[in-house]
């Protein structure tokens, strides 16, 4: 479950759901001032600085989704607000590595966790368990899980090949700066 937490803040962390009008106007915030929460963080993630605004200005951002997807948004930021420091700042890293990644690579992973979004809460919780195993493995070792027996049976056809597809467009943290194959 603990993955399942890490790979929700992740996705929230990469702007999914967020209000675009979220990082504008916590942009507007003068330097230096980060709604007493902490230090400054350089690069800050969209969601860290939703984190930072004052509670109105927070409002008022959510007031702008509609409410099954404000509600959706709020459980994730808290997920988010509850991780620790060092899971924040390496989730801040994470997005700065998807930052750099082609817009055409990030609109890809914005559709497969739309996919991912839609799944029933009990699978959704295995496959991202199963997402972060893929992602920690090297290539020749996530391939050969791909294509056991094993993984065939315990999912879907759609959810094997959204595995596949995510593992292929999300740079593993684990080696950071090679193009996935």
């Amino acid at each position: 479950m603990v993955r399942l937490v890490h790979l929700t803040a992740l996705l929230v962390v990469l702007g999914v759901g967020l209000p675009a009008t979220a990082s504008a106007q916590s942009r507007k915030a003068p330097p230096g001032k980060a709604g007493g929460r902490g230090p400054v963080i350089s690069n800050p993630t969209p969601l860290e600085r939703f984190r930072r605004m004052p509670p109105e200005q927070r409002r008022r951002v959510l007031e702008q989704l509609a409410p099954e997807r404000q509600k959706q948004f709020e459980e994730r930021f808290e997920t988010y607000d509850r991780l620790g420091p060092e899971e924040r700042e390496r989730l801040r890293e994470q997005y700065q590595i998807f930052r750099q990644l082609p817009p055409e690579r990030q609109e890809v992973f914005r559709r497969l966790y739309r996919k991912y979004s839609e799944l029933p809460d009990d699978r959704r919780a295995v496959v991202g368990d199963e997402f972060h195993h893929l992602s920690a493995l090297p290539e020749a070792d996530r391939r050969a899980r791909i294509n056991s027996d094993e993984f065939r049976n315990k999912y879907t056809l759609s959810e094997q090949q959204l595995l596949q597809d995510l593992t292929k467009t999300v740079p593993s943290p684990t080696v950071q700066g090679k193009e996935p194959e």
